[in-house]
């Protein structure tokens, strides 16, 4: 769905010359941080979207709606039974579904080939880390905990924010290896 929206808009001259226009895994990342309230790839030819969804809805109104659709959780995305893990003699994982930011968790699993770069705002950071003056308050925090539950029930965690799927292969030279 993703992939025949990438088309479309494309055919409709959308995103000419932008990192969104070079292939569907970078035109899904790029437009959910215009989703998001932010902006991706400025460096286009043509007109060039306003910041955050609105502006994404102006410009393709198509797939803002498909981008809405799906981390609404109104598309319909077929279950993937995960591979059970050593040691747990098959035993059945439950899916989260407490939320919709855990649902876009569990989509995010399905459509990602191999790695995953995930940044949060966690309650740890609004307490300890962040510039409060300068870092959007309207945001749901919730506890580092909280994601890497749900991250680790389908990726690796290989340091630097970036997840990698459990069934993928990925080297790491001792050095870069967490806890090395």
């Amino acid at each position: 769905m993703f992939d025949a929206q990438y088309q479309i808009s494309k055919s409709k001259g959308l995103w000419l010359n932008s990192y969104a226009g070079s292939n569907p895994n970078e035109y899904f990342a790029e437009l959910t941080m215009w989703y998001f309230g932010t902006h991706g790839d400025l460096n286009m030819t043509g007109p060039k979207p306003e910041d955050g969804p609105e502006g994404l809805k102006k410009y393709d109104p198509d797939a803002y709606k498909l981008l809405d659709d799906f981390y609404t959780g109104k598309i319909e995305i077929a279950q993937v039974e995960p591979r059970p893990r050593p040691g747990t003699n098959g035993a059945a994982r439950r899916t989260p579904r407490d939320s919709q930011a855990a649902r876009a968790i569990v989509n995010l699993s399905k459509l990602t080939r191999a790695a995953l770069y995930v940044s949060a705002l966690t309650t740890e950071d609004w307490r300890e880390n962040c510039d409060r003056s300068r870092t959007d308050r309207a945001v749901h925090l919730r506890s580092g905990t909280w994601y890497r539950r749900r991250l680790n029930k389908f990726f690796r965690y290989v340091g630097f924010g970036i997840w990698v799927r459990k069934d993928v292969m990925a080297m790491l030279w001792e050095m870069e290896r967490p806890g090395a």
